[in-house]
């Protein structure tokens, strides 16, 4: 769950043109996640940066919010998935 969002745009972003985007843990504080990302043009130019603080939840707890019967199917299959082992090092 995204708790802040802050965006610095340090050049026009284009619609439709392709950036790479790198994207860092920087710590965890229980399930506080502390990130940043910088995005890059085509041409290696940085054109955005950004931090986030993101708040991790339980599948039950999105469960417990499931209105509907396809978002319950949804998040009753992302219960049952397997972590990849590079996610399994912030568990």
């Amino acid at each position: 769950m995204t708790r802040t969002l802050a965006v610095d745009y340090l050049a026009a972003d284009r619609l439709g043109l392709p950036y790479r985007t790198v994207a860092r843990l920087h710590r965890r504080d229980g399930r506080k996640l502390f990130v940043s990302l910088t995005g890059y043009d085509e041409a290696g130019k940085l054109c955005f940066t950004a931090t986030a603080l993101f708040l991790t939840v339980s599948i039950d707890r999105l469960l417990q919010h499931a209105d509907d019967a396809p978002r319950h199917a949804l998040m009753e299959s992302f219960a049952g998935a397997e972590v990849p082992p590079s996610a399994q090092r912030f568990s």
